[in-house]
């Protein structure tokens, strides 16, 4: 309670966090974030950015609208961001250090499930891990955005890219 701002402290009873709300949690982690920064390799506009994203993918929700599938991969490359600072304090440095690529094979992953769009930036991330990689998203872009494609073309880009990113995960947590 102590490192809660105060007026999120008026707002919950005594201790309970169930009654704050989603945008407080932004709130939360901007000002205890020196607490959190040795407990994590993301930087903190990147964490509060993707908090930020989520808060109108929350509110759909909450008011039950339809999410795009694009909605579906910000929130599960946010899970992959935030999801270290929704632990308990004391399991804080057991929490893995993740790099750029990483959350970048996350967001083109989710992206690829859904069927939602991947960002250039992400491509160019993972090119420096896997050229190999880079270039079957970008044909799996190219085969997605051109009308009258084989269905079979892009069922065969998507798979590659797939079995070539569990391949890549796989060998990562091996190693």
């Amino acid at each position: 309670m102590r490192s809660l701002p105060k007026d999120i402290k008026e707002k919950i009873s005594e201790k309970d966090l169930s009654f704050s709300d989603f945008p407080d949690l932004r709130k939360i982690l901007s000002v205890n974030w020196r607490q959190l920064e040795s407990h994590s390799s993301y930087k903190k506009d990147h964490v509060l950015n993707h908090l930020e994203g989520l808060e109108p993918i929350r509110n759909d929700i909450a008011h039950s609208r339809d999410i795009s599938p694009g909605a579906l991969s910000m929130i599960d490359a946010a899970f992959f961001v935030v999801s270290a600072f929704m632990q308990l304090p004391d399991t804080q440095s057991l929490l893995p250090k993740t790099s750029h690529q990483e959350v970048a094979m996350a967001r083109i992953k989710a992206a690829i499930k859904h069927n939602g769009a991947i960002g250039q930036s992400d491509v160019e991330a993972i090119r420096d891990g896997s050229t190999e990689l880079a270039e079957i998203i970008e044909k799996f872009q190219r085969l997605k955005s051109r009308p009258g494609r084989p269905v079979t073309l892009l069922t065969d880009a998507r798979s590659a890219a797939v079995n070539m990113i569990e391949q890549i995960e796989k060998e990562r947590t091996s190693a």
